[in-house]
């Protein structure tokens, strides 16, 4: 068949009967046909409408009109009676020319928004369609009812379906406002689970003719008995608490949606699946899903009136089928999940401010999308690094005061952006327990993961991180006033031009930053690096100077940020010059003197002195590791060590620490000890040593008087001279190396006073 089809739609002349400008396409020149498309123009103010049968193309020719397209008839608000001509053979999805069974409940796809609508007039030739004396529209036979006027005029509001009906359509019953009862007679076998029931907000009672053998009413709910299915319950049936007795296994889609009066419902206990939307808008407010449940569908609970939801153990959960679950739910409070690996779909529960705790069995395999963004009340989570979040803004203006992720390893799957943007009541996030598996070479922080967060002060890594960002977007900040970040080795993967963590208005922001490298044994191909230059930035008048807190002796290359204080471990400052020399202030966290001289064990022991100035450090414990790799560990009494083993056994030396109340832990090799005392001068060179007493420090062993420097940490010299005494008094407390030399040798030590 030969078909000529215009690509844009054709107007018809407006008569002067009705002034609605039709719209027209899929002309056939073949058959001289086309489908009515659409319409615009004025409804005509007898509310009375006819459908065209003819339309007079620009072309000249005359086309009959047999088809509407969907959605052409929708939208008539003022009219109260539609004429349909005798040459429609199509309306919307139906072709009743075919009688195709699999398209047995496709409805006519037009009429919504016609809330004035009283009756349907089909023209008595039309070998297709028909209405009843009440203004309903059929098949010819009768035997399938495709609408009812959303303002029908029925005696009672009792609706009576005619003998013939064999199937209800989809829409069927979609707005109707004058029916609250429907009796369905004998021989009606199909009704679609979307007929529309449950918009019909007056509709109180079903009724079934005691000869039909496919439907019947339990508890008020018509059952589909050859389907097992509950197919609707009438929204405003006045009973509160129901249970339905009859064993159905399906509850179908909207079957008690927008019901205005339920509140306690039980379902059968042979229910296997709930389908989508089926309590969407529900005034249940309690329903025990029962235990056999397998499946349920996409916003089965959205927008009801539910307190408290568990699922049960055997009900699938999967975030491509149950999108918005629970989503919109006023009075929700309490979320119970018993199904293992589920996977929490998009919105699953958005957008319910009274929901405070959602509880797993199981931890969930993956959640995606915004699944309860907007639950201010939401305090309570199973916070794991192996569930993949790889959803955006899942928890967006929610209600956590600390986030802590437990210490199972990481999924290796990316999260997704903007995690915990908004959380107004975020004081801390701990993600320091994320361990990282064998297909884990960092966690993957995603872009602007953090943002908004007013009161949101400290932030715990994981020990390897990789930040995923853009130049425009940082992964943490703005409006998160950070005081306390604890970071490992990180890096950014690409584009970034700004810092990781930004900070956006007025004022100075100084985040303590510690900054765990030594104890991080990982084969991750960002191991090492940590460039701390790029860690922080601020813009529109904010200006942010970090205190560092560097375990490592030695930093990562580009560490040195604009306008930072490094605090490094004792012997650091040689290494952390770079930072001294462009202007920032470097001092050490505590200082370390050492020599080689016997002890009870061993004759040539290892004594270490460690003093500082900050008087919240504590040394926890250290850890010897000898040239066999064997590790002892010994909890530290005070802050004087003296190794159990002999100097040449010892291959490293682990101190574990506190400093501001946060653990520490810095890695030596014997190496760092080496010429550090006494006892690194071989037999024939001339012996010199330094002691102190007090403020005064005594040069002895020299040959001469030794010449004398004295450096601050900053590396400024602060005294010099020569003398085998040095006084100290007119130095502040704190920190200081002392280096002296005479002709035959030279010696440099610290010391703190």
């Amino acid at each position: 068949m030969l078909k000529f089809l215009l690509s844009v739609a054709a107007l018809a002349a407006v008569t002067s009967a009705q002034a609605i400008t039709w719209k027209y396409g899929s002309f056939d020149a073949t058959y001289k046909t086309c489908k009515l498309t659409g319409w615009g123009g004025n409804q005509p103010t007898s509310g009375k409408l006819t459908v065209p049968s003819t339309y007079t193309h620009t072309d000249g020719v005359t086309y009959t009109v047999n088809a509407i397209a969907s959605n052409a008839l929708d939208n008539l608000t003022e009219v109260t009676e539609i004429t349909i001509p005798g040459t429609i053979s199509y309306i919307g999805d139906i072709d009743v020319t075919e009688e195709n069974l699999m398209d047995r409940e496709n409805g006519t796809g037009n009429f919504d928004n016609c809330p004035k609508l009283r009756a349907f007039k089909v023209s008595s030739d039309n070998k297709y369609f028909a209405s009843t004396s009440d203004g309903l529209l059929l098949n010819k036979s009768f035997t399938r009812l495709y609408r009812v006027p959303q303002a029908v005029l029925i005696s009672g509001g009792k609706l009576s379906l005619p003998e013939q009906v064999e199937v209800i359509t989809d829409d069927t019953f979609s707005d109707v406002t004058t029916i609250w009862s429907v009796t369905f007679p004998g021989n009606t076998f199909v009704v679609s689970p979307n007929a529309g029931f449950h918009k019909m907000p007056k509709l109180s009672n079903f009724k079934v003719d005691a000869n039909n053998g496919y439907l019947t009413v339990s508890d008020g709910a018509l059952i589909d008995t050859s389907l097992n299915s509950i197919v609707s319950y009438p929204p405003a049936r006045v009973s509160k608490n129901i249970e339905i007795a009859h064993k159905a296994e399906h509850v179908w889609e909207n079957a008690f949606a927008n019901t205005l009066y339920l509140q306690y419902l039980i379902l059968p206990s042979t229910i296997i699946s709930i389908k989508d939307e089926a309590f969407a808008g529900s005034s249940v407010t309690t329903l025990p899903l029962p235990p056999g449940l397998q499946s349920i569908g996409r916003k089965v609970f959205y927008k009801s009136q539910l307190t408290q939801a568990s699922i049960p153990g055997r009900c699938s959960l999967a975030s491509t089928e149950n999108q918005y679950l629970f989503a919109s739910c006023p009075q929700l409070k309490r979320i119970i999940i018993g199904t293992a690996d589920a996977g929490i779909s998009a919105g699953f529960a958005r957008d319910c401010p009274a929901l405070e705790t959602v509880t797993f069995y199981h931890l969930p395999k993956e959640i995606s999308k915004a699944a309860f963004k907007n639950c201010p009340s939401l305090t309570s989570f199973p916070f794991s690094a192996s569930t993949d979040m790889y959803g955006d803004s899942i928890f967006v203006n929610t209600g956590f005061e600390r986030v802590v992720f437990d210490d199972r390893p990481y999924c290796s799957c990316t999260p997704g952006n903007a995690m915990f943007v908004n959380c107004k009541k975020l004081t801390a996030i701990d993600m320091s327990a994320v361990s990282l598996n064998s297909d884990a070479t960092s966690y993957a922080f995603p872009i602007g993961m953090i943002a908004n967060s007013p009161k949101l002060t400290e932030i715990r890594l994981p020990a390897v991180t990789n930040f995923i960002a853009r130049s425009s977007d940082p992964n943490i900040g703005p409006n998160v006033p950070l005081d306390k970040m604890v970071i490992g080795y990180f890096e950014a993967n690409h584009g970034f031009h700004d810092g990781i963590i930004h900070f956006y208005g007025a004022g100075t922001f100084v985040p303590k930053t510690y900054v765990k490298t030594t104890d991080i044994i990982s084969d991750s191909s960002i191991a090492g690096k940590y460039r701390l230059d790029r860690l922080y930035s601020a813009a529109n008048g904010a200006k942010v100077a970090p205190i560092f807190y560097c375990d490592a002796v030695t930093p990562s290359e580009n560490y040195v940020a604009k306008d930072a204080t490094y605090y490094v471990p004792g012997r650091g400052l040689p290494y952390y010059s770079e930072a001294a020399e462009e202007g920032c202030t470097v001092r050490e966290m505590y200082s370390i003197r050492s020599e080689r001289k016997p002890s009870e064990s061993t004759k040539d022991a290892l004594h270490m002195y460690l003093t500082s100035d900050n008087t919240s450090f504590k040394l926890l414990s250290y850890s010897i590791l000898n040239q066999d790799d064997k590790t002892t560990v010994i909890t530290a009494t005070s802050n004087d060590i003296v190794t159990p083993i002999s100097y040449g056994d010892i291959k490293q030396i682990m101190l574990v620490y506190t400093i501001n109340g946060e653990e520490m832990k810095t890695r030596y090799t014997i190496a760092e000890f080496e010429n550090s005392a006494i006892g690194d001068i071989v037999d024939g060179q001339t012996s010199m040593s330094l002691a102190i007493d007090g403020s005064t420090v005594y040069i002895s062993g020299s040959t001469a008087n030794a010449a004398f420097s004295v450096i601050n940490v900053n590396g400024a010299e602060v005294l010099r001279g020569t003398g085998s005494a040095i006084d100290l008094s007119s130095l502040a407390s704190g920190t200081y190396i002392i280096r002296a030399t005479d002709s035959n040798s030279h010696i440099t030590n610290k010391f703190h006073i």
